[in-house]
């Protein structure tokens, strides 16, 4: 048998991760995007491999990431990207890691089809930052500027980790500021390709020249990154670059500038030196914002920066657009050039605007997960099909019942009339083993006809928004047999085989079209699970309006039902509730049902409990089946499917809650400042195979957060 595509790989891999490197010439280096100063701590990042090929024939094969010393008590999921490099030449490849990089022991490998390691290089990274300040800027002179005042305030040391008090302890001095790279051969700013690849990213600053010129695949994964509650500051180069589709998304049409009415020197900014531990007020220079300029109109409005700085005029330092649940600050002055350059204060603003984000992010559903981490029990029992012995069963006793009538009655009587009874004895071994060979060939049949696949997803979105991240679990439950091939499109995608159940080496090789993940062999009638991780567009949004006299207003404005609709208030302390909200109908929220207290505690702030962490005692027992997810507790799932009129939801209800999980996190299900919406989409399948099984139910639900959407 010859073995192609995806699982040749598999097994070329397999056989490469064990073995050590062929002796080649071909060199790899490594950057994280944003340099080593800014990876992530605890996140997963994204890395710029350059592959060196100085011989005169090309390579071709995969770039591979994995554990340098990988237990062999789990399934692990190893992330490759093809790579095909001409002779005598050099070649960028992106890839992203399934953890955080320092302290993991991860390596890098490029192999070659036949299952050599031609080149291996580890992932020495040591420093990182918890949050990131971009500088994307021509020339990124702020970042500069930022990086040269901690080194002369540290002294010798790690910029951007703090400032010594002077009694040996070190006082975090905020964001890590970090420069954008620019590519050498064509001048392109180097940014993620992914929204993961801004994990700690606190800010973004960027000219609205460079934001136009973006390459496509970087465009959407920056536009990502805001939409899941990450903040872009811009700073407005050539007011022609407002007229541009990509600032007309993230502004609004018809912008117009002005100059702001209150003058630069009322603005002032509270400041904390950690250096002597005084405080006092900043002001800017004269010549700071002495030709500030803000911008009306669009989708822009002046509260935001207003309230950080509440001593200038609310159009002083620009104007803000909210975008899902992050925020654009078109600024209105520029703090990369001088004069703001020169000034402190300049800096201090900036680094207060990225502070914003931090508050948002902390409400998003979806946090960085492991690829280790366990799956839910709420979530694997609802992908598992308890009714799939059913058919075969129920085939099983009609040849029990058949053999029962033919073996005994009826042939003892059709002998009878013959005057043979006596023969009727004789054949009952045959009859016997007749009905057990049917028995046991139907038994193998319809065990392997019954072989199917679930899925159970969550949309984060943002109101009046029909994109947001997403998180879903595929199950497949089979006979034994060859290996799974599942696939999702596009490239912000990604997919992590269950590391509890299973077998085989699995690989998840990622492109510009999607990611495949090959190589899982599972294990015989047992679910197997899969997670996909990324962000995702329904063919319509949900819509949260404020109504005269403090309401709340719900448009549906999916093509599909929306089912067992659950509106949380903004304070939380009241829930209403629906049971179907019909596509384009729109209610208000106090028409709805006000829901009890002993049925709504699990959204009015009784948070999810966390996952254990892989390895601990806890997670064992989890994996093996013998303790309950600590956030189960399915008596809140019986009482909302019950309130709902759907008791078979029970376990549908669980594993909802149960879905958004993370490790040492509790899930944000209700917001402080907005409402909040949970409901199930009434929709059929959308594919009839996943992994090569068919599909027989796909569970959809939405959660919505905020304001937002035509009324």
């Amino acid at each position: 048998m010859t073995v192609r595509g995806p699982t040749a790989w598999c097994i070329a891999l397999a056989a490469a991760l064990s073995e050590p490197a062929a002796l080649a010439e071909v060199h790899l280096e490594i950057q994280p995007v944003f340099g080593e100063s800014c990876l992530p701590r605890t996140g997963p990042a994204e890395l710029v491999v350059t592959v060196d090929n100085p011989q005169a024939q090309a390579v071709t094969g995969a770039l591979v990431i994995d554990e340098a010393l990988p237990p062999a008590n789990r399934v692990r999921t190893v992330r490759a990207v093809p790579v095909a490099v001409p002779g005598r030449s050099r070649v960028g490849v992106r890839i992203a890691t399934a953890s955080a990089v320092s302290g993991n022991g991860l390596v890098v490998r490029l192999v070659d089809p036949r299952g050599r390691a031609l080149a291996t290089s580890p992932l020495a990274f040591t420093r990182g930052a918890d949050a990131a300040l971009i500088d994307a800027t021509q020339g990124a002179r702020l970042a500069l500027a930022l990086h040269a005042a901690a080194v002369a305030e540290m002294g010798p040391g790690m910029p951007g980790a703090g400032f010594n008090n002077g009694v040996g302890a070190m006082v975090p001095r905020g964001p890590t500021a970090c420069a954008a790279r620019r590519s050498v051969e064509t001048g392109e700013i180097v940014l993620p390709r992914t929204a993961e690849g801004y994990g700690n990213v606190a800010l973004v600053l960027m000219d609205t020249c460079t934001l136009t010129t973006l390459p496509g695949r970087e465009r959407a994964a920056l536009a990502d990154y805001v939409l899941g509650g990450g903040s872009l500051a811009l700073v407005v180069t050539r007011p022609d670059d407002l007229r541009h589709p990509t600032a007309a998304a993230l502004l609004g049409t018809g912008l117009s500038p002005a100059a702001p009415a209150a003058p630069p020197l009322r603005v002032t900014t509270i400041y904390y030196n950690p250096m002597n531990g005084t405080s006092g007020a900043q002001r800017p220079a004269p010549a700071t914002l002495a030709g500030a300029v803000t911008w009306r109109s669009g989708h822009l409005h002046h509260r935001t920066l207003a309230t950080i700085l509440p001593w200038s005029s609310t159009e002083q330092l620009g104007a803000t657009a909210e975008y899902g649940f992050g925020q654009v600050h078109v600024l209105s002055w520029n703090p990369a050039r001088a004069p703001a350059l020169d000034d402190p204060w300049s800096a201090h603003a900036v680094e207060q605007i990225a502070g914003l984000t931090d508050a948002r992010r902390a409400q998003r559903l979806f946090a960085p997960t492991p690829d280790t981490t366990p799956v839910p029990a709420a979530v694997r029992a609802a992908l598992t099909p308890v009714d799939a012995y059913r058919p075969g069963l129920g085939l099983a006793l009609a040849l029990l019942l058949a053999y029962g009538v033919l073996a005994g009655p009826a042939s003892f009587l059709v002998l009878a009339r013959r005057r043979g009874s006596l023969r009727a004895l004789g054949l009952l071994p045959l009859w016997a083993a007749g009905a057990v060979a049917l028995i046991a060939d139907v038994g193998g049949r319809s065990r392997s006809a019954l072989g199917r696949a679930r899925t159970l997803a969550m949309v984060d979105l943002p109101a009046g928004f029909a994109r947001g991240p997403v998180r879903r679990y595929h199950g497949y439950y089979a006979p034994d047999g060859g290996a799974l091939s599942m696939s999702v499109q596009g490239p912000d995608r990604g997919l992590v085989a269950d590391a509890a159940c299973g077998r085989g080496f699995v690989t998840a090789f990622a492109d510009a079209g999607g990611t495949r993940l090959v190589g899982l062999i599972p294990m015989a009638w047992v679910t197997t699970v899969a997670r996909e991780e990324g962000y995702e567009t329904l063919a319509g949004s949900v819509a949260i309006v404020p109504t005269d006299g403090g309401g709340i207003r719900v448009v549906n404005r999916l093509p599909h039902d929306l089912e067992d609709v659950v509106v949380v208030a903004p304070d939380g302390a009241t829930v209403w509730s629906f049971r179907r909200l019909r596509a384009g109908e729109g209610r208000e929220a106090r028409s709805g049902r006000v829901m009890p207290a002993d049925v709504a505690g699990r959204l009015q702030g009784h948070e999810v409990a966390s996952l254990p962490r892989w390895g601990s005692p806890e997670a064992v027992r989890l994996a093996a089946g013998q303790a309950a997810h600590p956030g189960d507790e399915r008596a809140w799932g019986a009482r909302l499917a019950a309130y709902f009129g759907h008791p078979t939801r029970a376990q549908e209800w669980d594993a909802a809650l149960a879905l958004p999980s993370t490790p040492a996190r509790r899930t944000p299900w209700t917001a402080d400042d907005a409402p909040v919406l949970l409901a199930r989409v009434d929709r059929r399948a959308r594919a009839a195979q996943d992994g090569g099984l068919k599909v027989d139910r796909e569970s959809l639900w939405v959660r919505v957060r905020g304001y937002g959407g035509a009324p």
